[in-house]
């Protein structure tokens, strides 16, 4: 589905290298602290910005193709239309745009969650423009949907709503890539992970490996000396001692029972890759 070969891009300061292969029928979670460079990514992915470096390819072809962005549905952050437009003028503008936009399915997904059609973007809640926001993506049944941090701000029932849309939406043929700062969202909804700090890919991941192979192992000073550090990636110095990363839960659950052994969240692995040490 995409493809990203050795990537180099560089905005003022800023400098990014990836490679990276994200699979059809994936749901694919992008992880990183602000200005890690997700939005980048992303951007790079719908050809928004081109590689200084490298090839980016999405459907096989290099760059996008016209026929290609009308299999494509994006919500960025902070882009959307004027809040004093009305929804039925944004039908018209999508309509226009795909030649494929479903209207009568757009007007099921807001009729099933409360949108009203009816009403100007100016009086929506923020849990129903970020509804509006996905409808508008989904509606031309697109093959790929690029979503940068699509429940920021929202209370949960609104976040757990769009996720099981998401949810509903995907099949074999599909790929949704999501970036998100809520780790319960990813973990609940991704297939894989990339975590990203400082514009590099420091881990590629799937959901399963991450809950069955990683673990925080803590441990006090002399604890630590005596263990068997060869299956530890990274530590960090704690009051108590030593808190450290495994990718073999297994083995320490095994072999070292008289030590606490935690499943390793997302924001734990999050943590350990911006300040942990590296062994």
């Amino acid at each position: 589905m995409i493809k990203l070969h050795h990537v180099k891009k560089t905005l003022d300061d800023f400098s990014v290298n990836y490679d990276m292969h994200i699979q059809t029928g994936y749901i694919t979670g992008i992880v990183g602290a602000n200005g890690a460079g997700k939005t980048t990514l992303m951007k790079l992915i719908m050809n928004f910005i081109y590689p200084d470096e490298g090839s980016v390819s999405v459907f096989g072809h290099q760059p996008l193709q016209t026929a290609d962005k009308a299999n494509i549905g994006c919500v960025f952050q902070n882009s959307f239309y004027d809040l004093s437009m009305s929804i039925k003028h944004i039908i018209e503008i999508h309509k226009a745009m795909y030649t494929n936009f479903d209207e009568a399915q757009f007007h099921a997904y807001c009729t099933a969650h409360d949108v009203n059609i009816e009403s100007g973007l100016s009086l929506l809640s923020n849990g129903a423009l970020a509804k509006l926001k996905i409808f508008l993506a989904l509606s031309h049944h697109a093959k790929l949907l690029i979503l940068d941090e699509p429940t920021l701000g929202l209370d949960v029932v609104s976040r757990n709503e769009i996720l099981d849309i998401l949810r509903n939406y995907m099949d074999d043929t599909r790929t949704i890539i999501i970036s998100s700062h809520i780790a319960s969202d990813l973990e609940n909804l991704c297939d894989d992970l990339y975590f990203i700090n400082q514009g590099t890919i420091r881990m590629h991941e799937t959901m399963d490996t991450i809950q069955n192979q990683y673990a925080l192992i803590k441990v006090s000073d002399v604890a630590y000396k005596r263990m068997d550090t060869s299956c530890i990636q990274s530590i960090k110095k704690e009051s108590y001692g030593y808190s450290c990363l495994t990718n073999q839960k297994p083995f320490y659950l095994e072999n070292y029972k008289d030590v606490i052994i935690e499943n390793a969240s997302i924001d734990d692995l999050l943590e350990f890759i911006i300040k942990g040490e590296p062994l």
